[in-house]
């Protein structure tokens, strides 16, 4: 039992340095695009919630909203970033969608069938990844949607769709690529670690 946590504590910090690097590297993690910024964050996230599951997916998203909020403080920025120092905004979306993979995942685990898991990891990341998108829209447009339209001439809407296009688009292609290249690469290091047994259906 305490080998399991000593393993489980390194596995966090793992996912906290990689989040951490992609976060204080510039144009590394996020790239300014327009009034936002694309991010590859919610990648790692899902990776580490697919072995994490449901009981640390959140953690993974609060790492990757923490270090969201603290990109927020330094330069270069889009121009919705001043609205993410607010945690509402950083935070809690990201802890929403780290929970969700978490669970998805947990599920998807269970399928024996290595081409149908594939398969079910490569559509869960592409619905996530536009979840998280709706997940941050949302909460800015609850909170601040009267100052965005102020700031950008009441064109929240086309700010929506422009978001959608320029940088949900591409996060969920970069997730449909990585995530299921990525997870199961290191599903058997991972098994190995973890002592986990796997019986697969080709």
């Amino acid at each position: 039992m305490r080998n399991e946590k000593i393993r489980w504590l390194t596995f966090d910090a793992m996912a906290l340095a990689i989040i951490a690097l992609l976060t204080l590297v510039p144009f590394l993690g996020f790239i300014p695009v327009g009034p936002l910024s694309i991010t590859i964050l919610h990648v790692p996230v899902l990776i580490f919630a697919y072995f994490g599951g449901i009981k640390r997916g959140w953690l993974y998203g609060l790492m990757f909203g923490i270090m969201s909020l603290i990109r927020c403080t330094f330069p270069p920025h889009g121009a919705l970033d001043a609205y993410c120092i607010n945690p509402l905004i950083s935070v809690l979306p990201r802890v929403i969608f780290g929970f969700l993979a978490g669970l998805v995942f947990e599920y998807v685990k269970k399928i024996k069938n290595k081409t149908g898991r594939y398969a079910t990891v490569l559509g869960s990341s592409i619905v996530l990844t536009f979840i998280h998108t709706m997940l941050f829209m949302s909460m800015l447009a609850l909170i601040y949607f009267h100052q965005i339209e102020e700031a950008f001439e009441n064109t929240f809407g086309v700010l929506l769709a422009g978001t959608i296009v320029s940088s949900s688009l591409p996060e969920c292609a970069v997730a449909a690529i990585l995530t299921p290249l990525v997870t199961f690469a290191l599903t058997p290091l991972f098994n190995n670690i973890f002592q986990v047994k796997e019986i697969e259906r080709r």
